[in-house]
């Protein structure tokens, strides 16, 4: 009965919070909502589901956890409400207005060209390196193709991808092609999250711009496309090295064992730290790994990532292991309550300090840096993915040079002529 009821107390808190936040901010997509929910619905399924498909039962005083690290998370929007709250209360829609949408087009796509040069030419040495496209996907193929000029440009096409699909033109042959194009180089890198956080961070674009609708159709088309990406995603490391791999029934066992492994290892992975007992490690500057990474680059150091070294079993014949902990798991495990506690509280004002920004400067790349802000935020349910990487640095930092650009470029006397 008590797993039960901390479920629940769960779900009424998200609700609970989200209208609020939802009544103060004219928005449903928030940084508490956008964490939250996520994390409400996977660890539902991981408490009511995931037994019956084979994966240990969730422990549930690991969402206690959760419970008290969401409050802090949105308590931090809402102090961040109230000292702007002369500046945003009378705004209705702050979205409907985002000055130099369209004046960025053309010298972006020249950019996303250079970049895919820059990537071909990367993936290109990579594969030569490590014995031809049949090593696509290998930990050697990403670590080459993911580092040096081709790394930096592959983050960069992350945020120019959020703008080109963000502000989206249909009826654009060169434009869509170009989309697609920069895409399927992200993909190749073989790493499922930044695929993902690529995508929904352009959704919330969308979104907020209202050119996204949310329904039924489309939320299952996206579940239908989920499952086809981690196919694709798997293909070129299995299926081509076994002609008979898509006629295995072997093969659609695996893909359904994997793709749950996935959704379910965040909150069992924490689930099984907090029942064992796990110590927390209170390595609090592990937290600021991504300010320490800026120094590293600058000495030309390699970067280091929050990679939890402690691996669990998920499932019951002890085959799926993780090493993931959700976002705010990790940050209890790394600075223990009170130090994870500030992390979480940091982190929340500055995702919402850069949505009461989004409204005060209506930029299109203050949006787009928090829609990349908010898409991180909504794989809370996975880890502190990227809040863990020096790509939560990087690319805020492009988009804000480009915001400078954008009135030292166009007179203040022409804002009122971009905004749509």
């Amino acid at each position: 009965m008590t797993d039960y009821l901390i479920i629940l107390l769960l779900i009424i808190e998200v609700i609970v919070l989200s209208r609020i936040d939802y009544l103060l901010y004219k928005t449903y997509i928030t940084p508490f909502i956008a964490l939250s929910v996520p994390y409400t619905i996977v660890v539902t399924l991981a408490f009511f589901v995931a037994p019956h498909i084979d994966f240990v039962t969730l422990y549930t005083p690991s969402v206690l956890i959760w419970i008290v690290g969401l409050f802090v998370f949105w308590l931090a929007g809402l102090i961040m409400f109230v000292l702007f709250w002369k500046k945003i209360i009378n705004i209705k829609n702050p979205f409907q207005e985002i000055f130099f949408e369209y004046k960025w087009k053309k010298f972006i796509l020249i950019i996303s060209w250079v970049a895919i040069i820059a990537m071909v030419v990367g993936a290109f040495k990579a594969a030569n390196n490590y014995e031809g496209i049949m090593n696509i996907g290998s930990d050697d193929f990403t670590t080459y193709y993911g580092s040096g000029m081709s790394g930096h440009f592959l983050v960069l096409s992350i945020m120019l991808l959020i703008y080109l699909i963000g502000v989206g033109q249909k009826k654009n042959i060169f434009y869509l092609l170009t989309i697609l194009i920069l895409f399927t180089l992200i993909f190749l890198y073989q790493v499922k999250g930044i695929v993902f956080l690529t995508l929904v961070s352009a959704f919330i674009y969308r979104y907020l711009r209202g050119k996204l609708k949310i329904t039924l159709l489309k939320i299952i088309i996206s579940i239908i496309g989920i499952g086809f990406l981690f196919f694709c995603a798997y293909y070129p490391s299995l299926g081509l090295k076994d002609k008979d791999f898509l006629s295995k029934p072997s093969t659609y066992v695996f893909f359904q064992k994997h793709i749950s492994k996935y959704f379910f290892a965040g909150v069992l992975g924490f689930s099984e730290y907090t029942k064992h007992n796990n110590p927390i490690t209170k390595n609090e500057t592990t937290l600021l790994q991504p300010a320490k990474n800026i120094y590293f680059f600058l000495i030309n150091n390699d970067y280091e990532n929050i990679i939890n070294k402690k691996k669990f079993y998920i499932d019951k014949e002890k085959k799926e292991i993780t090493n993931v902990n959700t976002f705010i798991g990790t940050t209890y495990i790394l600075g223990g309550p009170f130090w994870g506690a500030v992390y979480i509280y940091i982190i929340s004002s500055l995702l919402y300090f850069t949505l009461c920004f989004v409204y005060l400067t209506k930029n299109v790349w203050i949006l787009v840096i928090y829609s990349f802000f908010t898409g991180g935020i909504c794989f809370g349910w996975f880890d502190m993915y990227p809040y863990n990487s020096l790509m939560i640095v990087e690319i805020p930092l492009y988009a804000l040079i480009l915001f400078n650009f954008s009135y030292y470029t166009y007179p203040s006397k022409m804002i009122k002529q971009e905004a749509l």
